[in-house]
């Protein structure tokens, strides 16, 4: 049922006849309905994934996870398509309020949000070997009763390799970013600087100096650094003796 300003009126006028208090009706739509979809996301590929829009604002449970690579024989070893550096664009909100960030999609993500409206946007960034067949990904959106269980959505800045005492160039801290540890992809040293920044960028704010614990394949900082909402960009410098490739910063964000 549509419930609007006349209906109210109405109700109002029949309610202080009867000397009674007056109640809004509740009219929020009960939703068995939930959404998914798995699609294919080629490199270098845009796609709306999924649309879900209802009549009143609720906790919406959303999930994007690329189900286990598929592996086929091309030469020697096997080899694999990846998500790599792939993405996800969530945009949502109540009303005509829109709010819009990315997250990771390489290992999955789950996480609940407040909105009447969400909508999904893949971007395949990845390399896809010869004969392997590009990356799928699964998409779903399901009314729930909150964010119990669920952890903060992660998004991934590639900051690219550093030289021998190179600093990387200020990078935008992403939408809603809450925390943010550091390292490379692919091992190397232990040994970084990472700078945080405000006036867009101009004006260093803070500067954490660390070594990660462990060495060996865990190369990133094993704690995570708080990010304070004037917090506007970041950069990284490799204090390590050797160049290091695939440097980034990983940072958690505040959205459920």
């Amino acid at each position: 049922m549509n419930w609007n300003e006349a209906d109210d009126i109405e109700l109002l006028r029949e309610t202080i006849a009867r000397g009674e208090e007056f109640t809004r009706p509740n009219t929020a739509q009960v939703l068995p309905q939930q959404f998914g979809k798995t699609l294919e996301l080629s490199p270098d590929e845009d796609k709306s994934a999924l649309q879900a829009r209802f009549n009143e604002a609720q906790a919406l449970a959303v999930v994007i996870s690329p189900p286990p690579p598929t592996v086929v024989k091309v030469g020697s070893p096997r080899t694999q398509s990846t998500s790599q550096l792939s993405t996800a664009e969530i945009t949502w909100g109540i009303g005509g309020a829109a709010h819009r960030c990315e997250v990771d999609i390489t290992v999955g993500q789950s996480f609940v949000l407040c909105a009447s409206y969400v909508q999904v946007k893949l971007t395949g960034n990845y390399v896809q070997p010869a004969g392997v067949p590009p990356l799928r990904v699964a998409t779903s959106i399901v009314p729930c009763a909150g964010a119990n269980a669920t952890i903060p959505p992660l998004r991934t800045v590639h900051v690219g390799t550093l030289g021998i005492g190179v600093e990387s160039a200020v990078f935008p801290i992403p939408a809603f970013a809450r925390e943010v540890r550091v390292g490379a992809l692919l091992g190397g040293g232990s040994l970084w600087a990472l700078k945080l920044f405000t006036n867009q960028g101009q004006t260093e704010f803070n500067r954490w100096t660390f070594n990660a614990s462990g060495g060996g394949a865990s190369q990133d900082i094993n704690f995570w650094v708080p990010i304070n909402s004037n917090i506007s960009g970041f950069s990284l410098i490799n204090n390590n003796p050797t160049s290091i490739i695939n440097t980034f910063a990983m940072f958690r964000l505040g959205i459920i």
